[in-house]
């Protein structure tokens, strides 16, 4: 599977086509990595005509 957009141009229809990039990233120290329980973006944030961004988040097991 590949990883989730976070940027969608406005140019030829790429959000409704799901033809993004990914250049919004979130990096962790290697202590951090292994408690690192969940990673995902929000797209439903973006919606439509919206910002051409999507959130990206991770959660981390204290």
């Amino acid at each position: 599977m590949a990883p989730p957009y976070t940027y969608w141009s406005y140019l030829r229809e790429r959000w409704p086509k799901d033809k993004g990039l990914r250049i919004d990233h979130l990096l962790l120290s290697p202590g951090l990595a292994d408690v690192l329980v969940d990673a995902g973006v929000d797209r439903w944030v973006r919606g439509h005509g919206a910002s051409d961004h999507a959130p990206a988040w991770i959660l981390l097991d204290p």
